[in-house]
């Protein structure tokens, strides 16, 4: 059954010289349990595509189409219905958590603040789950890490603490843009895990990323966008066998030619 039901989606940003659209008749369908991948290079149109339904945009896009999140339409219901939804039942992980959290309150405030929002959880509630996301996020030391400002902890430290509020909104769908982007490689391994660990659980997400690798490990089915269209989409084994678009088969083949040379440096290791 599909939980969201998205049908010629178009996006055009105005200013004063001139219109551009950015995205072009997008239509695809999420289905509960399900892993949806939107793949494609920076500038194509992924990231874009879900802050129109989340309502991320300001006044100068003009947004079409409909985005049917259950009985609601996302692009024409209220504000507050939208931040309400947007908050509780879709929650959107983004690419840099620096920009999530202010500088200047304590990062425990600010999870506080979030549950206060979406929750009807007494304050010891709040500080209790607050812990225990910390520690199903394996950050040591939870009590302290909650005392400190943003700018003392790590992007990945930071990124995991954001995975762990979505979570305990025990949101409909989870999006993720680029979540490991932004942190190194060994963070990028262990954040991936955790989705992974979602994944199994059958939590319905939308994961948005540049890289085949990391579609490879958690989708059940792609899009691949180019230029605000989608070009090609199906399981992975499908986009990765038989692309049916140059686009993709680009994407493919440089993938492989990553792999290929990695291979040979390892001494042909398989």
């Amino acid at each position: 059954m599909a939980i969201l039901d998205i049908n010629n989606l178009n996006l055009t940003f105005h200013n004063k010289k001139k219109s551009t659209q950015i995205l072009k008749d997008i239509s695809f369908r999420v289905e509960e349990g399900e892993c949806l991948c939107i793949l494609g290079e920076s500038g194509s149109g992924k990231s874009i595509t879900m802050k129109s339904i989340m309502g991320l945009l300001d006044r100068n896009f003009e947004i079409s189409g409909t985005a049917m999140f259950g009985d609601i339409d996302l692009l024409s219901v209220n504000k507050e219905t939208l931040r309400k939804t947007r908050g509780k039942t879709m929650t959107m992980i983004l690419q840099n958590p620096m920009v999530c959290f202010d500088s200047l309150y304590r990062v425990g405030v600010q999870i506080k603040e979030t549950f206060q929002e979406h929750t009807s959880w007494s304050n010891a509630e709040i500080y209790n789950q607050s812990v225990n996301i910390l520690n199903k996020m394996q950050i040591r030391h939870p009590e302290e890490v909650l005392k400190k400002y943003p700018h003392q902890l790590s992007g990945g430290m930071l990124q995991r603490i954001m995975i762990g509020i979505a979570l305990a909104l025990n949101p409909k769908i989870l999006i993720a843009d680029e979540p490991t982007t932004a942190i190194d490689s060994i963070t990028q391994f262990e954040i991936m895990k955790e989705f992974i660990r979602l994944k199994e659980q059958k939590v319905t997400m939308i994961f948005i990323t540049h890289d085949l690798g990391i579609a490879s490990l958690i989708a059940d089915r792609v899009l691949v966008m180019n230029k605000g269209c989608i070009v090609d989409q199906g399981s992975f084994v499908e986009i990765k066998e038989n692309p049916t678009n140059n686009y993709t088969k680009q994407l493919v083949a440089k993938k492989m030619a990553v792999m290929a040379s990695f291979k040979s440096i390892m001494g042909g290791v398989q």
